[in-house]
């Protein structure tokens, strides 16, 4: 247990140092560029604006004659003030001062020509507005108006907030704004307060049982995959606005922990490693074990950091390719999975190797149906809340069906829960259609006799007529499912009781004892039937031919 304990800690070690170190280079932004072929903004215009913090930033300043009135303008995140909105920024300026407006453009830390510095999403950034305030009142422009995209508009509300920032500022331009990720998770929670807790547990819940089959499993690549599945779960954005390091490790600041979700990246690999490790190795796995779990890691990675190299200085270019990285990647997870499972339906034969198969398509099933669709629905507004819902069902289930498929856990009940599943959400679809149709019919016959729809009495009766049928109809649901999924075991019934009624008729021993190897035979389909009697009352078994 100790060697157990190490092994995933030293696992974690490294994940976490290789975690930080993301976080220390993906929160120095690389500085963006003007694109071609935008309007340029005068070099005489050019300014520098002390920050309240003392840094020195860069700056465009368009003056306007005779005018107390200027406007702010602040980029957002990977822009700069000539470069923003696709370059359509120095455009906007233009039109403003052509309106009699003071105009000052301001490069962010860490952003255009600015000195380097790390984001912060509006702690430091907000002593750039601030100073930028201080400079247009020192030249007696007074009536000002901030202009404020993404990051700028944060930024922008933050300065606002300061005793002195709401008293230099007369008007803003809001665009893509967020004031505080506590404060828009807790938003989130009020609004939905089951679905918030769940998507708040839902993450680390996946984590400790893909942890704890690990260690009662350290050698299955199956229970690795699951492992590396779980943890990128860890670390994904939860509830959708913030991340878990954010919301469970305080200590951490905001620059630090939202680049950690970018480990999200590691679930489809796990999937695809999963896929084809488990309940059997397949190829490529099989013939390369090493060469093949390097290539599904490390691939996708790589070409995500080339793409990110690539594309410093166009942030919408990266964007648009790892959007095709991912749905490669996620194409290839898919057919990958499609392929697995219609192998391993086909080849396996081991009654233990093809429970495991019906658990990990179970899971599969749920992690893609109802995880998956269900948050995709959410995020097109589809009935957001059940899908919201069905989507950290999902997450809750995937987890679970592995664990008990890698630990052989109850593996056999799967057999009974598919059964059972198939049963009561064909009597539920019945039961519905029966109740919605006498509901009807009620209530047409009511309204022709009385004149009235009478409600209250339809229902009633709707809901004993139900009640009267939920035997029956399960009965012959049960009857249908078993005649064309479980034959075999419908069969088996069959024989069972055919042999009762042949022993209520016959006692003839050797006859019986015929009848009852025939019976075995049949219904259980064993490799070798031997029936042992006593041959007196007392003195050892004898075996007895039939």
């Amino acid at each position: 247990m100790i060697g157990k304990l190490a092994r995933l800690f030293g696992a974690l070690l490294v994940y976490f140092a290789i975690g930080i170190f993301m976080a220390d280079t993906l929160t120095l932004r690389p500085h963006a560029t003007p694109p071609p072929q935008v309007e340029s903004l005068a070099a005489q215009d050019k300014v520098t604006v002390t920050a309240r913090d003392g840094l020195r930033l860069a700056g465009t300043f368009i003056p306007a004659t005779n005018s107390p009135r200027a406007v702010l303008m602040v980029h957002g995140l990977d822009g700069c003030h000539s470069c923003e909105l696709y370059g359509k920024f120095p455009a906007i300026a233009a039109q403003l001062s052509r309106a009699g407006y003071n105009v000052l453009l301001i490069d962010l830390r860490g952003h255009g020509e600015s000195p380097v510095s790390r984001v912060t999403f509006g702690d430091t950034e907000r002593w750039d507005v601030l100073g930028a305030l201080d400079w247009l009142h020192q030249r007696s422009l007074t009536r000002v108006g901030v202009l404020g995209i993404s990051l700028g508009a944060v930024v922008t509300v933050r300065a606002a907030l300061e005793p002195d920032g709401v008293q230099g500022i007369n008007a803003m331009v809001l665009d893509s704004c967020f004031g505080d990720f506590g404060e828009v998770m807790a938003r989130t929670v009020r609004r939905a307060p089951v679905t918030g807790v769940l998507q708040l547990f839902a993450s680390p819940f996946f984590f400790i049982v893909s942890a704890i089959v690990f260690l009662l499993r350290p050698r299955q690549p199956a229970a690795h995959a699951l492992l590396h599945i779980g943890t990128g779960f860890l670390f994904q954005a939860t509830p959708n606005v913030s991340s878990v390091p954010l919301l469970f490790y305080g200590g951490v600041p905001r620059s630090t922990a939202v680049p950690w979700d970018y480990w999200t990246g590691a679930i489809l690999p796990g999937l695809l490693y999963l896929v084809l490790a488990f309940p059997t190795p397949k190829w490529p796995l099989r013939v390369w074990p090493r060469l093949t779990v390097a290539a599904i890691y490390v691939g996708p990675m790589l070409a995500i950091n080339l793409a990110y190299l690539a594309n410093l200085h166009d942030r919408l270019a990266f964007g648009q390719v790892s959007l095709l990285i991912y749905a490669s990647a996620g194409s290839t997870v898919l057919i990958a999975t499609l392929l697995s499972l219609t192998h391993s339906a086909r080849r396996l034969r081991d009654p233990v190797a093809r429970s495991q198969l019906k658990w990990m398509t179970i899971g599969l099933l749920s992690f893609v149906v109802l995880g998956i669709g269900g948050w995709f629905a959410g995020v097109m507004g589809v009935w957001a809340e059940l899908a919201q819902s069905l989507a950290t069902f999902g997450w809750f289930v995937f987890p679970v069906t592995l664990a008990i498929a890698i630990t052989r856990y109850r593996l056999f009940d799967i057999d009974l829960i598919i059964r059972r599943t198939l049963i009561y959400s064909a009597l539920t679809a019945v039961l519905a259609l029966a109740y919605l149709g006498s509901v009807l019919l009620l209530q047409s016959i009511f309204q022709a006799l009385t004149g009235r729809a009478q409600d209250q009495l339809v229902a009633v009766v709707s809901t004993l007529v139900i009640a009267a049928l939920f035997g029956p109809l399960r009965w012959r649901v049960q009857n249908v499912i078993d005649r064309r999924f479980y034959r075999r075991k419908y069969d088996a019934a069959k024989i069972v009781t055919a042999f009762g009624s042949a022993l209520r008729d016959d006692v003839e021993l050797n006859r019986l004892a015929a009848h009852l190897v025939e019976t075995v035979e049949t219904a259980m389909e064993p490799a070798h039937t031997t029936l042992l009697l006593k041959a007196q009352p007392i003195g050892p078994y004898q075996p007895l031919t039939p």
